[in-house]
């Protein structure tokens, strides 16, 4: 169980490794639903690249254009104590119901993952509260 509260809250998830999802289920306590959550995906390091303008070989171009949805995180590098900014792409938004049952919505697309995040901009309780109960990412099949 997540309980968050503010003005906008965010749950982060990292996997052990990249898998390919075709969307979530997720259930709230009723009365304390985000409901519109921003669901948003980090680019892989090759994404990363082609958005700083940096070729396969690793030479910078002159030109670098940034997607206005990126939104940085903070990533600290245990090995070297440095923070890093994280890229993600905005994948869709989402709008739960103010329920307690578990809501299921599927993406445009699947989707190959490692880091992603929910980002609660919106709340049904009157002090921007959330309690998500349960938060499953759907498995792509073949």
């Amino acid at each position: 169980m997540f309980v968050v509260q503010g003005k906008s809250q965010t749950v982060s998830i990292e996997l052990d490794q990249p898998v390919t999802i075709a969307g979530v289920r997720i259930m709230f306590q009723g009365g304390f639903v985000g409901n519109r959550c921003r669901i948003e995906v980090e680019r892989s390091p090759a994404q990363q690249e082609a958005a700083a303008g940096v070729s396969p070989s690793g030479e910078s171009s002159l030109a670098s254009s940034a997607s206005a949805s990126e939104q940085p995180g903070l990533a600290n590098d245990a090995s070297t104590g440095s923070t890093t900014a994280r890229k993600y792409d905005v994948l869709c938004t989402i709008y739960p119901e103010d329920n307690n049952t578990l809501q299921e919505f599927p993406f445009p697309s699947s989707q190959e993952v490692q880091r992603m995040r929910f980002v609660f901009e919106a709340s049904t309780d009157f002090f921007g509260r959330v309690t998500v109960y349960r938060l499953e990412l759907l498995q792509a099949t073949c």
